[in-house]
């Protein structure tokens, strides 16, 4: 089988290879384009971007010479990667992790990089704790941080994965789709060498940008709908509106994209309406929401607002009235979706909706 070289996301990596290992660079041995890794041969479909990457000082091999190309990489592993090849070596001599300064850069770039939310949280930082785990990264989360340093963010992973497709950084993983991108897969150190490498070379701006767009999805629970539709509320109310990091939505482990928020009120504390969104790739968003009876309104004109002009509305404000007197139940909505239901209790009140009957914007087919 022939590897498109250029792809942003290379097919043919079938074999899981654990290695528990951790990416230190102080470690690597600094080889050149003429070096032979043990593992790496001249006939593998990743022999010209390790030697790219190696020739760039973005990675280098180990100490036994190998490079071990089909490796999982980490988030922190892949960001350094990314940064090192516009910016060169970032770190500072007082920082207590190696990926402190790559970690400080996506944060004053606003990118959407999951371990901002520990290491840069609303609470104060502790140097001492990792800001990530040393897990391996999905390839909808190494796409989320492409299209964060082309200064845009994703409501949710189809548009997301078609805003590659559309910027020709990607043809998909064994086809040009949504499912085709295969987002849940394990990055390899080969493929996030490669996915760089076409990244440099399709990146007109040439630099790494903050972001300042979002790229909303063609759903009625789209995160930019929501966000606005809340903070609207917020304001006539004379309430506060709150994210719940600094980060402005970010890549589960299962490919989902997240976002949480909080409208409360500083002067009546019983007053806290506390929800999140969750954008899964099957065009799928669940909306999962925590409230008493006193924030129970704000949730209500929440839903009247963001489901206006749709048939279904009333049947979904009528199953929320019946929380004050619920016993945890599910219900299937008659709306025309599929699997779209609604889920509540005293306490909780959860919106599924499946709204597969929409293309994603920039949808350009197979």
């Amino acid at each position: 089988m022939e590897y498109n070289t250029k792809l942003l996301f290379n097919k043919g990596i079938s074999t899981l290879l654990i290695i528990s290992m951790v990416f230190t660079f102080s470690t690597c041995v600094q080889a050149t384009s003429a070096d032979v890794y043990k593992d790496v041969k001249s006939g593998d479909w990743y022999y010209d971007d390790i030697v790219w990457a190696t020739e760039n000082h973005m990675t280098s091999g180990y100490d036994d010479g190998t490079f071990v190309p089909d490796a999982k990489i980490t988030e922190a592993e892949f960001l350094k990667m990314l940064v090192s090849v516009y910016k060169g070596n970032i770190t500072q001599k007082n920082d207590p992790h190696w990926y402190d300064a790559y970690y400080r850069f996506a944060e004053d770039h606003k990118w959407n990089v999951y371990g901002l939310l520990s290491y840069a949280s609303n609470f104060a930082r502790d140097n001492t704790i990792a800001p990530v785990p040393d897990k391996p990264l999905i390839r909808l989360k190494a796409a989320m941080i492409l299209l964060n340093a082309t200064g845009k963010e994703a409501d949710a992973p189809d548009e997301l994965i078609w805003a590659l497709y559309n910027s020709k950084l990607s043809d998909g993983k064994t086809s040009r789709t949504v499912y085709g991108f295969q987002p849940n897969d394990l990055l390899t150190r080969a493929e996030a060498v490669s996915f760089i490498r076409n990244f440099k070379a399709k990146n007109s701006m040439n630099d790494l940008l903050p972001v300042t767009q979002s790229l909303e999805a063609n759903r009625v629970l789209s995160m930019t709908r929501v966000v606005k539709t809340l903070i609207e509320m917020a304001e006539e109310h004379g309430y506060q509106f709150q994210q719940n990091s600094k980060l402005n939505r970010y890549v589960k482990e299962e490919g989902n994209i997240l976002k949480g928020f909080r409208i409360f009120s500083k002067e009546d504390p019983s007053i806290d309406l506390q929800f999140s969104v969750s954008a899964e790739h099957h065009q799928r968003t669940i909306i999962n929401s925590n409230l008493n009876n006193e924030s129970s309104p704000l949730m209500r004109e929440f839903l009247s607002r963001i489901l206006n002009n749709q048939g279904y509305k009333l049947s979904i404000l009528e199953a929320f009235d019946m929380m004050p007197k619920a016993t945890p139940r599910s219900i299937d909505m008659n709306i025309p979706y599929n699997y779209s239901f609604v889920k509540f209790s005293t306490s909780s009140f959860n919106l599924s909706l499946d709204e597969s009957d929409k293309t994603p914007y920039g949808y350009e087919g197979n």
